[in-house]
């Protein structure tokens, strides 16, 4: 019930990555009408005081902007964006209506689909399964399989492993997610004060092995990782560094570990997926339900 009548696009279209028209204020990134001097109830504001939209309700200026690009980028995180939370990360499921509405949104010639996720590489393609899509693993830093860390680094993340491995039977409620090239503290399940201790031990290990390690911190789980994965606002910066221009950028994404990413792309379309709070995101959709919906619109909007 969201789709529109589509509208002929008159004129050069702006707000496809390139400078800000003068004209918009300098908290308008892509073209939208100025920000209403008072804000509608439900509309949370983010630092800086800059309201954040709900994207459904200012889809049609967002859609002149789909209309205008020939090469669309299309960045998803996963989980909380394109399937539901779960006790345990294996246990969540990519709803067919969404899988369907993925693989024809990354089937358009002039779209490009990739899905930056703190997942190994190797369980999102074996989640999402649709073709022509790019798949990022460990924010952003597992771009291929294969991919490998240097052996300090590796040393440093083994002596880590037996020193968190009593950590679960210390704080009942605690799952510690084994990626092979990271460590994920998963506090969900957990007690505040068991989420309290897990951080604290995690924050001495980190710091006993500073040089080589570094802490992820997302909203339930903190991850110990190599420093060579940096997060996923570095990854998109240089993942953005190497295109040509114009193109115009979408990001959709839940955890804290987005915002950076958010930050990365400020001169795109950057979407909060989950409920509201403080961000560095333009725009809000209240779920999955409505990533969904968000699909099917753009997909009507391609050429």
């Amino acid at each position: 019930m969201f789709l529109r009548q589509r509208r002929k696009v008159r004129g050069r279209e702006s707000g496809i990555w390139k400078p800000l028209e003068k004209k918009l204020p300098s908290h308008n990134n892509f073209g939208l009408a100025a920000a209403p001097r008072r804000r509608k109830a439900g509309v949370p504001s983010r630092p800086g005081n800059t309201p954040v939209y709900p994207l459904l309700d200012h889809w049609a200026e967002v859609a002149r902007r789909v209309r205008a690009s020939k090469d669309l980028r299309l960045f998803l995180d996963f989980d909380g964006t394109l399937v539901d939370f779960r006790s345990r990360p294996d246990e969540v499921t990519l709803e067919p209506e969404m899988r369907t509405r993925l693989r024809k949104v990354a089937a358009h010639p002039f779209v490009h689909v990739a899905i930056v996720s703190g997942r190994r590489r190797a369980s999102l393609i074996q989640y999402i399964k649709v073709p022509r899509v790019q798949f990022l693993g460990l924010y952003g830093w597992e771009k291929e399989a294969g991919m490998h860390l240097p052996e300090p680094s590796m040393h440093s993340l083994s002596q880590a492993r037996l020193i968190l491995g009593d950590l679960p039977n210390q704080a009942p409620g605690i799952f510690i997610e084994d990626k092979g090239l990271s460590l994920a503290v998963h506090f969900r399940e957990a007690s505040p004060a068991a989420a309290r201790k897990a951080r604290s031990c995690l924050r001495r290990v980190s710091a006993r092995f500073r040089e080589h390690l570094h802490i992820i911190r997302a909203s339930n789980v903190w991850e110990l990782l190599p420093r060579e994965i940096r997060g996923k606002g570095f990854a998109l910066r240089e993942i953005l560094r190497g295109l040509r221009q114009p193109f115009l950028p979408f990001y959709l994404g839940d955890d804290l570990t987005d915002e950076a990413a958010f930050a990365a792309l400020r001169m795109g379309v950057t979407v909060l997926a989950g409920p509201p709070r403080r961000t560095k995101a333009r725009f809000r959709l209240s779920g999955t339900g409505e990533v969904s919906t968000f699909l099917q619109l753009l997909q009507a909007e391609l050429p």
